[in-house]
């Protein structure tokens, strides 16, 4: 009668020990190596997002111009986004009830943004998925009417 036994990744069959199985190992490093590749990249977008946006808001601190609204200097109308600039420069400085006035759909919604922003990292970062699932797609659109119906009550 064979007997076959299983132990530490490795098979021992009628009293002779076989080596295991290399390209495990390899496929377990080559997925590794891709995690830190991916890792990488994403580190080094989100400095340079993060750098671009500290720069910003120093010059506007320095010197209080920003950019304008392209759709308020089109329209008249105040859209969802007007305000952001305000909005992190107040926060930056703990003024709270600034960061609300400047943008109170913002203001709500970060929390869950920044909430949403770190699962997808992560996500991202261990299996290289990109695409949004049926569910995240909902959030996502329910966010949009959000905004547009911000945008609607702000403007009344």
């Amino acid at each position: 009668m064979e007997t076959k036994r299983e132990f530490d990744g490795r098979s021992d069959v009628y009293g002779m020990t076989v080596l295991p199985d290399i390209s495990k190992r390899c496929e377990g490093r080559e997925e590794s190596n891709a995690v830190s590749a991916r890792r990488r990249r994403f580190l080094r977008e989100g400095l340079r997002i993060l750098g671009i946006g500290t720069a910003y808001c120093l010059w506007v601190c320095l010197t209080g111009v920003g950019i304008p609204c392209p759709f308020r200097l089109l329209t008249g109308y105040l859209c969802p986004g007007c305000g952001i600039t305000h909005y992190f420069v107040a926060l930056l400085q703990f003024h709270f009830a600034d960061a609300y006035s400047a943008n109170p759909f913002l203001f709500v919604l970060m929390p869950f943004l920044v909430t949403y922003g770190i699962y997808r990292s992560h996500l991202y970062i261990k299996t290289g998925r990109e695409e949004y699932a049926g569910g995240e797609l909902g959030l996502l659109l329910l966010t949009l009417v959000g905004a547009i119906a911000f945008a609607v009550y702000r403007n009344l």
